[in-house]
C-alpha cells in the first residue's frame, strides 16, 4: 500500500472487535480526509456538523514487520491497514478493534454490508 492509495475522504460505517459489531450512521460517525500534503482532517459527523471543529493532524504510512502502519503526528495509531473494493480498514493499535470506511458518500449510510 502506498500513501497515494488513501488520498480521499473516508466515512466510518462500522467498528468491529471480535464478535461485537457497531454499524454507524451519519449522525454518529466520523470522516477522515487524507491529503497529498500529509495533512489529515478528522471530523465528527452529526446533526449539527457546523458546530464541530475539524481536527487537523499530519499523517504518513510506514511499514512495521512488512505491514503498513498509519502514523498520526508521528505516532503509530493503526496497523494492518487494508484497502479493497473502495473500503479502507484500519486496525487500532490500542486493541479497540477495526474501523471500516467507505470512500464514496453515495454508498453511505446503508444497512447492508458491503460486497
Amino acid at each position: 500500500m502506498l500513501e497515494k492509495d488513501i488520498i480521499n475522504t473516508w466515512l466510518c460505517y462500522k467498528i468491529s472487535n471480535g464478535e461485537r459489531e457497531e454499524l454507524k450512521n451519519e449522525s454518529n460517525t466520523s470522516e477522515m480526509t487524507f491529503r497529498e500534503d500529509g495533512r489529515l482532517t478528522y471530523k465528527f459527523m452529526g446533526e449539527d456538523v457546523e458546530r464541530h471543529d475539524a481536527l487537523e493532524r499530519n499523517w504518513k504510512i510506514e511499514y512495521r514487520n512488512d505491514l503498513p502502519a498509519l502514523l498520526i503526528n508521528g505516532e503509530d495509531t493503526d496497523h494492518s491497514i487494508s484497502l479493497a473494493d473502495g473500503i479502507l480498514i484500519l486496525e487500532s493499535i490500542k486493541g479497540d478493534g477495526f474501523r471500516h470506511y467507505y470512500a464514496d458518500r453515495a454508498t453511505f449510510p446503508t444497512k447492508n454490508k458491503p460486497v
